[in-house]
Formats: structure tokens, C-alpha cells, sequence
């Protein structure tokens, strides 16, 4: 780290050590929106003859002494692009992005001054336009006039998009197992292994080129995506020095310095992230505990190593915060080019729910036979508090030569959660009782990532090969959770009742995870006629390993009656504790559950073959397939013994995924497409297992279903897109999605309405849908809205299943599960380059979808829409300096799930108050 960090700052001081100015850019067809490389740049007067060409991705730097030039661009088929007054500076860098057109476009050459060439924008415009697939994207330029400070912010602007949490991608409003998000084409696992999706928020715009997100598949892209896949493409190699630091602080009137927060004394280090080893198993559960019937003193040694602290306390909460820095640059030398990029980001995050509520309704089949009306078995009603810490850090050193580029990039991610609840339980039906919990929980994650890969190109450009490799390590540790549950007998009287679920638990969890992934891919790109075709194939291979183990105590107390513990779970331990002289008092046993203990293997290899083919002046098709085959292995057993795996293969795939886009070029700015695709979507590692997971703030438990099968999917597109000037945006599509056992959250069992567990829907699911997109500047209507842009995703759909169970005639089919009727998405922006002003305001809201399908004693369940509105203004000030401040759930909704009966009743299963946000940053820039 110490080499790195001087490698840096001796490249930042040799970056400032020169006279010499620097004109820098990228050089793209205007047509295809591709780069060209290896063209020519020659600089007329006052220095007639010096020159350079592009490399391989198209891009040149050539460094000048300060003053003023003329430049022409040339290559074999292109028009000369002449460049007037192009002003170097000393020590600085000039960014000019060329578009050259093909000859049969102009008569001449196309003579500009260098401030009419600059636009990254257009360029993304053509992009999308010319792109085989249907896509859409925002780009660097769009980052910094925006001041969005990270991926999460940024992404919200592209239409089609929703994000949760500020975080995980939605496309299409269908969930996170068919919306997928990678860096740099590459699969990289997010803090949430299980999920399909990569923390937004951790990326700092700044080191981001562009992003863009696929809404249909082709071979050349990962087969596991329904919705769409986000791509985030990071910088190589910065257009200029740069330096950036940014803080900001967060208030939420309903949870921020509230003296009614609850938290609990941890470890020393959990501003970190860490734990301090002070939640650590000290004792090996393996040798067991002994009974105190024994009379043995190491009962009591092994009880007394766990911590004495059971119940949280209260205090007041602070603010949320964040702070980040980070830097980049290339250093062009005569045959070669260098680059770096760096980030460091720290946040904390203080969440604080009162009266969150986490129920359990079933029928009431006693008092209303067959009726289905609800009655609540389970009402849970108490305080939350969460402390949350998150940091990351991200290098990458780059190095490039005309024809061939080399990369080495790194980050880790360090999250550390810790929460606290006080509740209140009250069975009414399976057990009558009335509980008093306590709940402990510390959660820390992380992830290290490296990625090295190259790119080289032969024959001018004719064949291109890029290769990647990328090594991933995860671990999620979450050590002593600790549930304390009192049964209420009377105002001052309760007791430790396991017979109605008034227990005391202490449990260690401990995931570890190691993917590796490599891919190759060639592309090789020749004429058919005057038109561009290319041929591309190549392959990827990927294999992730799981070790998940959980160690579980249950804590019983002798002869508690004489021991005043008054429902205070913190007196069940110092004096309290078993010792053999007074054969009373609180003392530790083992419940090792084989079933939560296993090993988990994956691998998958895939290869793919394209082709884009002209057909005559409008029409392009690209057509392909790709082969994947995945194996999963699996080691552990059931709980009762009757199921035993020993690194048995329980999934065994071989996929063929075809795909055909027809693109009509209706005309210059007018496409109509047409796609056939076929992907899937496999079950993560915690879901196809016998592993039972619980949740103690909810009292659920997760159920793994060894027995799960992977979901296919036949996908048909049809869209008609207009392209405006400067990013506008018109489109409307149609599409219909089949799904072969797609994959449902159910409950586990009638006699256990808080279990769930994954299952297939055995007769499919069938899925239509219209979208209407739109991006519009408001200056066509009066001039005074000349600033402000209009955009909009309107996304309608209707899913239809077979229920699994019929309860009612009435009601033989519902919803897909997770699946919206309805999304709709809308953003007004303003934008004063003038007055340095920038503003923007987003709505976002979903249909209730199915998140618990029922069955037996449990209705579906509903996810409720969530309304939410935020907006952010920012102005810039004097030196590089920006002052901003947004918000966030402006209509101050709440976030509920809520059982739905046949008969019409309902019943919140899930509601928290998030309440309003607001906070306020400040960045500086050079």
C-alpha cells in the first residue's frame, strides 16, 4: 500500500512538472457512434508538420507549447476534420472529442473551431441510436454538470430505471433475480452475495466513463438477465488531473438526535466496520458444553466468556455523514501511456424506527369456516435502531500502447451494521402469550475485488481480442446475535417460557465466498459491400465456492424464580451465572443444527458466436447464440439425517440461448427493432440449500429448497425510438416475456406461517408489457424553459399465473410474484451553465406487487407503492467549489406490506416510517 500510494504522488508531481500543454480527446465515427482508431492528427500553423495518430480505442494526446492552432484529423474513408483556434495553456489540457463522417456523407471537409466539437452526450446519443441492442445510458459529461456524486444518484436519470435504497437496480420493475448489474462487463459481487445487483452508491462518478443499461440480450452479454443489466464502465486512463473531496452531512427529523434511539456498547473498532474480537466465540463448540448435572466448572467458564450486554439502551443518535477523495490521471510518453485512478470513501448512517411493525395474520377458520377472514396470530410492535459504516477503496494503474492496453484494478468494500430492538410479541392463536424481546445484532461484510485485463488490435483495427480476469473474496460475518425473550405474566412478573417461545439465543454466522471469473473475446470486423459487419465470438469461465456455518446456544436458567431477573435480560448474567456451589442461575447449551452448515460450488463455462450483418441500406440484423452450462455441488445434511450430501451435484444445466435483433433505420434518427431472445435465471447458493436462516428482528425464518430449478425465459422486444438534438428521447415499446418455473416465495408449511421458502411455479408464467419512454427539452414551448428538460417512463403491465392452491372459484389466478402492474417514473431538470445552477427533482412509484405468495393458513402478500419524491439543487461557487442540498421522501410515505384475503381483508405484515431526509454537501474539484 505504502509502494502505491508513492507511485502515486510521484506520478501526480510528474504530471505537474511541464511547461507544455495538452490537447487530449477521442476520435468517433459520427455514424456508428464507435471510436476510430488510428487515425491521423496533424497540427498546422504555427508548427506545420507535427503530428500523432489515435491507438487502439480511438483516443490521442499530444503535448504543445502554449498558443493557438490549427488541426487536421484524417483517415481512409473519412472526410478531413479541420480544427481552428484551438487554445493550449500551459500545464493544462485542452479536451477535444472528434466526429468524423464517412466520405460519402460530405462533399468536403468539415472545417469547426475547437468550441464547437466537444459533446460526450451526442456521442451517447449515437450510441444508443446505433446500437444492436436496446439501450440506454448517461454519460460522464451528463456526471458533471448534474453533480451527481456517485453511480446510485447518477443512474436515476436513465428512464426504464428505478433504484432501491439509492443502491440496487430495478429495470422494468421486475426484481433484483432478473435485473443484474456488472463493472466492467464483469460479474463483481456486491456486500449482499445472494443478490444479482452491485452497490450504485459505492462508485464515485468521477472515475466512471459511462453507464449503460441493456434492456435485451445478445450472446456477447452474461445470460442470466430478464429486465435489463447495468454496465458501469470506470476510467482507464482520466482525461486530465483530477482531484475531488466531497463531505456531507444527513438529517431525518424522526431519527436523527433522537434521545429515544436504542443501540448497544459494541467493539472499539465498529466505526471501521470491524468488530474487535469482543463478539467473538471464545470457546470451541465442537467440544460441547457440559450439563450441569456434571458439576462441571467449565459450564460456567464457557457461559461467562460471552458478553454480559443482552438488551440495548437508549440514547441520542447522530447524524448521517460521508466523506470522500479521490484522483486521477494519465501521463502520455512517446510510446506509451500511463494511467491511475484512486477513491476513498467513508459514510455513517444512523436509522431509527419507532413502532415498526413485523405481524403474522392467518384465517380464521374457527369463528369463519371456509370465509377466509383474518385474524392476527402474531402481532410484533417495537423500536429498531441501526448504526451503520461504510467505507471503500479503489486503485487502478493502467498501461497503453497504440495497438495493445493492460489494466490492474482493485477495490474493497468494509460495511459494518450494528442494531438494536426492543419489542413487543403478542400470540394469539398458536401459542397464548405476551413477550417482552430484546435483539442484538452486528452485521460486518466485505468484499475485495482485483481485475486485470488487456485489449489488443491487429491489422488496423480488422481484429480485435480483450481479456479479462477477476478474482473476487467475500465474507459476511455477523458474530453473537443475541435474542432475549421474556414472557409478560403479569405488569412486573415475567419469566423465560421456551414452551411459548419466551427464549434467550445467542448465535455465530459466518459466510465465506471465492469467485473467480475470466473471459476472452474476438472480434474481427470487415465490409459486406460499403457496410460494417462483424463476426465476434469468444468465451468466459466462472467458479464460485461457499463455506456457510452457523453456531447456535440457547441459554436455560435453574431455579429462575430465586433469581429476581425482573424481564431484564442483562440480570442473566455476572451474578447470575450457573456455578456448581450454587446450582442456580443462567448457564449456556450447544444446538448444533446439521442443516445450517454447508458447502457450496458453482461453476459455469460459456461461449458465444455473433454476427452483425447489413441487409441492404436500412436494415441490420444480429443474430447469434450462446451455450452456458452450469453445475452446482453441494455438502451437508438434514437436520434429521434422512437427506446427506457429500459434494453431490444438484444442478446439472446445459443452455442454448438464441438471439435475434432486427434493427430498421426508418431514418437518420428513427429506429424500429424487433428482438427474439431467450435467458435465464438461476437460484442463488441460499436458496438452493437446506439451510434455515432466521431472521430475529422479524422472527421469520428462510428456508433453503435443495429441490429449487433454474428459470427460463423467452423474451420478444418491439420498439420504435426517436432520437432528438442533445439527448432527447422518444420511445415506445411492446413486450411479452414467458417464464418455465420461475421462482416464488412461499410458506414453508400451514403449522409454520412465519417459515418461507423458495419454490418453482410448475405451470409457468406468462408476462405482457408497454412501455412508454420520452426525454424532452421544454424550450420548444417559450423560451424561458429553455433550461429545463421533461422526462418520463411509464411502464404498464399484466401477468397472469395459476394459483397452486384453489381456495375460490373467484380467485383461480393472480399476479406474477414481484412482478408491478404498473411503474412510472419522472424527472424535471433545470440546468443555468450562467448562474452554475443545477436542479433536479425525481417521482417514483410502483404497483403493489406479490412479495409472499400464499397458501394454506397464509394469504398473499403485498408489497404496497411507496411514493417517492426527492430533489437536489446544487450551485457552483468560486475555485472548483459546489455546494448542494437534497432531499429525499419529500411526501413523507411509508414503506408497508400488507396481507390481502380473498375476502377483502387485510393485515400489515410489514411497516416502518422512513421518514423524511435532507442533507446538504460540499465538494471541491480541481
Amino acid at each position: 500500500m505504502k509502494q502505491l500510494i508513492a507511485l502515486v504522488l510521484m506520478l501526480f508531481a510528474f504530471s505537474s512538472y511541464s511547461q507544455q500543454g495538452t490537447i487530449r480527446g477521442t476520435i468517433i465515427d459520427d455514424g456508428s457512434g464507435e471510436t476510430v482508431p488510428f487515425a491521423n492528427i496533424v497540427i498546422g500553423e504555427p508548427v506545420d508538420g507535427v503530428g500523432t495518430t489515435s491507438d487502439l480505442d480511438g483516443k490521442y494526446s499530444i503535448n504543445l507549447d502554449p498558443g493557438t492552432y490549427v488541426m487536421t484529423f484524417s483517415f481512409l474513408g473519412y472526410a478531413d476534420f479541420i480544427i481552428s483556434e484551438v487554445v493550449v495553456t500551459a500545464g493544462e489540457v485542452t479536451l477535444l472529442d472528434i466526429r468524423m463522417k464517412e466520405e460519402g456523407q460530405v462533399i468536403d471537409e468539415v472545417v469547426v473551431t475547437a468550441k464547437q466539437v466537444r459533446n460526450t452526450e451526442a456521442a451517447l446519443a449515437t450510441i444508443k441510436r446505433k446500437s444492436t441492442k436496446v439501450l440506454d445510458g448517461i454519460s460522464s459529461q451528463t456526471f458533471s454538470k448534474t453533480g451527481d456524486s456517485n453511480a446510485g444518484e447518477a443512474i436515476k436519470r436513465v428512464t426504464g430505471v428505478s433504484v432501491e435504497g439509492g443502491k440496487h437496480i430495478y429495470v422494468r420493475g421486475l426484481g433484483d433475480r432478473y435485473s443484474k448489474t456488472i463493472v466492467n462487463s464483469m460479474d463483481i459481487p456486491g456486500l449482499d452475495p445472494d443478490r444479482n445487483s452491485f452497490e450504485m452508491d459505492l462508485l464515485p462518478t468521477n472515475l466512471i466513463d459511462n453507464i449503460l443499461v441493456y434492456k435485451t440480450f445478445s450472446p456477447d452479454l452474461p445470460g442470466d438477465f430478464t429486465g435489463g443489466l447495468v454496465d458501469v464502465i470506470t476510467k482507464d486512463f482520466p482525461e486530465a488531473r483530477s482531484l475531488n473531496i466531497s463531505g456531507s452531512i444527513g438529517y431525518n427529523p424522526s431519527m436523527h438526535l433522537n434521545s429515544n434511539f436504542i443501540s448497544y456498547n459494541g467493539g472499539n473498532r465498529d466505526w471501521l466496520g470491524y468488530d474487535d474480537g469482543s463478539r467473538k466465540l471464545r470457546i470451541d463448540s465442537r467440544l460441547g458444553v457440559p450439563n450441569p448435572v456434571l458439576n462441571d466448572p467449565y459450564t460456567t467458564a464457557a457461559t461467562s466468556s460471552m458478553s454480559s450486554i443482552l438488551a440495548g439502551t437508549r440514547a441520542t443518535s447522530g447524524l448521517n455523514s460521508s466523506i470522500s477523495l479521490s484522483t486521477g490521471n494519465q501521463i502520455a510518453k512517446e510510446k506509451v501511456t500511463f494511467g491511475y485512478i484512486a477513491s476513498l470513501n467513508y459514510k455513517t448512517k444512523s436509522t431509527y424506527y419507532e413502532d415498526a411493525e413485523f405481524n403474522t395474520f392467518i384465517f380464521d377458520e374457527q369463528n369463519f369456516p371456509g370465509e377466509f377472514k383474518l385474524i392476527n396470530d402474531k402481532e410484533n410492535i417495537g423500536d429498531v435502531g441501526k448504526q451503520e459504516v461504510l467505507w471503500s477503496a479503489m486503485g487502478g494503474l493502467s498501461m497503453k500502447f497504440k495497438s495493445h492496453r493492460f489494466s490492474l484494478n482493485a477495490f474493497r468494500i468494509q460495511n459494518g451494521i450494528s442494531t438494536a430492538a426492543n419489542q413487543s410479541l403478542a400470540i394469539s392463536q398458536s401459542n397464548v402469550a405476551l413477550l417482552k424481546r430484546d435483539v442484538l445484532e452486528y452485521n460486518e461484510r466485505s468484499v475485495t475485488n482485483v481485475s486485470l485485463q488487456g485489449k489488443h488490435v491487429f491489422s488496423e483495427g480488422k481484429l480485435e481480442i480483450d481479456w479479462k480476469f477477476t478474482p473476487s473474496f467475500i465474507e459476511v460475518d455477523e458474530p453473537d446475535l443475541r435474542l432475549s425473550a421474556f414472557e409478560r405474566i403479569s405488569e412486573n412478573n415475567f419469566q423465560i417460557a421456551p414452551a411459548v417461545g419466551a427464549d434467550v439465543s445467542r448465535t455465530w454466522r459466518n459466510l465465506q465466498e471465492t469467485n473467480l471469473t475470466g473471459k476472452v473475446d474476438f472480434t474481427y470486423n470487415f465490409k459486406v459491400g460499403d457496410k460494417d459487419s462483424k463476426l465476434k465470438f469468444g468465451g468466459l469461465g466462472l467458479t464460485k465456492e461457499r463455506d456457510f456455518s452457523i453456531e447456535n446456544f440457547i441459554v436455560r436458567v435453574i431455579n429462575q424464580t430465586a433469581l429476581d431477573l425482573q424481564g431484564d435480560p442483562n440480570r442473566l448474567w455476572g451474578e447470575n451465572l450457573w456455578t456448581p456451589q450454587s446450582n442456580q442461575g443462567t448457564y449456556i447449551r450447544g444446538q448444533f443444527e446439521p442443516a445450517n452448515s454447508f458447502n457450496a460450488t458453482q461453476s459455469i463455462l460459456s461461449a458465444y458466436v455473433l454476427n452483425e450483418l447489413p441487409i441492404g441500406e436500412k436494415l441490420k440484423a444480429i443474430y447469434g447464440v450462446r451455450m452456458e452450462k452450469a453445475q452446482n455441488f453441494y455438502t451437508g445434511q438434514s437436520n434429521d439425517g434422512q437427506k446427506t450430501f457429500n459434494n453431490a451435484k444438484v444442478l446439472d444445466e446445459l443452455n442454448f440461448l438464441p438471439s435475434l435483433n432486427l434493427v430498421y433505420e426508418v431514418q437518420e434518427a428513427m429506429n424500429l427493432r424487433l428482438s427474439y431472445n431467450k435467458t435465464l435465471a438461476r437460484p442463488s447458493f441460499k436458496e438452493k440449500s437446506i439451510a434455515q436462516i432466521q431472521d430475529r428482528i422479524t422472527g421469520r425464518t428462510y428456508i433453503g429448497n435443495i429441490d429449487l430449478e433454474q428459470t427460463e425465459i423467452d423474451n420478444i422486444d418491439l420498439r420504435w425510438e426517436y432520437f432528438g438534438f442533445g439527448g432527447e428521447l422518444l420511445s415506445i415499446s411492446g413486450f411479452y416475456k414467458n417464464f418455465k418455473n420461475p421462482i416464488e416465495i412461499l410458506p414453508f408449511s400451514d403449522a409454520a406461517p412465519d417459515n418461507f421458502t423458495p419454490r418453482n411455479l410448475e405451470d409457468g408464467a406468462d408476462l405482457f408489457g408497454v412501455e412508454l419512454e420520452f426525454s424532452k427539452r421544454l424550450g420548444f414551448l417559450v423560451d424561458a424553459l429553455n433550461n429545463f428538460t421533461l422526462g418520463s417512463n411509464i411502464t404498464l403491465v399484466k401477468s397472469e399465473v395459476e394459483r397452486t392452491t384453489l381456495l375460490s372459484e373467484d380467485n383461480a389466478t393472480r399476479t406474477m410474484f414481484g412482478q408491478s402492474p404498473y411503474i412510472l417514473n419522472m424527472n424535471v431538470g433545470y440546468r443555468n451553465t450562467e448562474n452554475a445552477i443545477e436542479f433536479n427533482a425525481s417521482y417514483n412509484v410502483q404497483g403493489k406487487r406479490i412479495v409472499v405468495v400464499g397458501a394454506g393458513s397464509l394469504s398473499d402478500v403485498y408489497e404496497l407503492p411507496y411514493n417517492s419524491l426527492s430533489a437536489k439543487v446544487s450551485k457552483r461557487l468560486a475555485n472548483g467549489i459546489k455546494l448542494s442540498f437534497s432531499a429525499d421522501n419529500i411526501l413523507n410515505d411509508n414503506r408497508e406490506k400488507q396481507y390481502e384475503a380473498f375476502s377483502g381483508d387485510i393485515g400489515t405484515f410489514e411497516l416502518l416510517r422512513p421518514g423524511r431526509n435532507f442533507s446538504i454537501g460540499l465538494s471541491w474539484s480541481m
